[in-house]
């Protein structure tokens, strides 16, 4: 190339990557467009990869923006938190994992949605829909068993709980009848209890409805869950009710009563189960004939899933007066 001049070509007013320059290779005179040589330069300078625009872009593509809306997976969401130290700063926390029966075995398996949890120095992210088996040991991973020790037992309580993977970071579940302290397995540690599931008289899970953290009986008025039925007096006394143990919840009931006779009055008085004297009453009261009144209450728990009730009747009645649970609201789950 000794006799081309870079001096004696011509010049333009008008440059572009599309322009050319003389170059020489094994003694052979080739010519490069700009574009070509940037290209070779920037590869050259990113450890030769010749997908570096790519490469680039996509590294990009997942940085943490702070001028403009981004959307981000749950999984980089946790990330990008843990990143900047923000994951320090947020309270523990349940966001969605909403529990349900399954569709094909409801009395066997429970089905989890997609959401994060932090507790216990630990934070997890379900990025798919697990299920897990509460008639099998636990093992990790979705269609597995999920009871932490011994057999599926007939009219029992069952808090799910989120567990991560000390290693991977990897979400899981189990169920336990304990609040706080599941058996976990090794290389596993529990961040957050996530609700609880009841199994009736046949071990079967009973069918609920979980709106963040209430919980609804998924049947008929009629096939409601009874906790009282009576036609006599009952003096204050704790009544079991149809509801989670090992908890405090706020219980959410039906009742209904009679006054059968003029110039009566029936008095149902529920009171907290842990402190009797916060009470609330529903009462009827008539003058002639028979009536009926049906309320909806409220009322807190202990943690034996038993609430204060008190009947007064000032005659006999004709029809039981009841209570029946429709639910409740597991207050104590930090869901945000």
């Amino acid at each position: 190339m000794a006799d081309i001049r870079i001096k004696d070509l011509p010049s333009t007013n008008l440059p572009n990557l599309l322009h050319e320059f003389p170059a020489e290779k094994d003694d052979l005179t080739v010519k490069l467009k700009l574009q070509q040589i940037l290209d070779l330069v920037t590869a050259n300078l990113l450890n030769a990869d010749p997908t570096f625009a790519q490469t680039v872009l996509t590294a990009l593509a997942k940085r943490l923006r702070f001028d403009a809306a981004q959307t981000l997976t749950l999984s980089e969401q946790n990330q990008a938190m843990a990143n900047i130290g923000a994951i320090n700063a947020i309270p523990d926390h349940v966001r969605d994992l909403i529990m349900s029966n399954n569709a094909s075995d409801a009395n066997n398996r429970i089905d989890i949605t997609t959401g994060q949890a932090k507790g216990n120095s630990k934070s997890v992210v379900n990025s798919a829909t697990m299920t897990k088996r509460l008639d099998a040991a636990w093992a990790a991973g979705t269609g597995n068993g999920g009871l932490d020790t011994g057999a599926k037992a007939n009219s029992t309580t069952y808090h799910g709980h989120a567990i991560v993977n000390n290693t991977t970071g990897a979400f899981d579940a189990l169920f336990s009848t304990s609040v706080s302290a599941p058996t976990v397995s090794s290389g596993w540690t529990r961040v957050q209890r996530l609700g609880s599931i009841i199994t009736d008289g046949s071990g079967n899970i009973r069918p609920f409805i979980q709106d963040r953290n209430d919980f609804y009986w998924n049947t008929v008025a009629g096939s409601l869950p009874s906790d009282l039925s009576t036609t006599a007096a009952r003096a204050k006394a704790l009544l079991t009710c149809n509801l989670p143990t090992g908890i405090r919840v706020l219980g959410y009931f039906q009742s209904l009563i009679e006054a059968a006779a003029g110039d009566t009055e029936t008095i149902l008085t529920v009171a907290d189960g842990a402190n009797t004297n916060i009470e609330k009453s529903v009462r009827i009261y008539v003058s002639t004939g028979t009536k009926r009144a049906g309320q909806s209450f409220d009322q807190y728990t202990n943690t034996s899933a038993q609430i204060y009730a008190a009947l007064s009747l000032s005659s006999s009645t004709l029809s039981p007066s009841t209570i029946k649970t429709l639910g409740w609201r597991d207050y104590q789950i930090p869901r945000i």
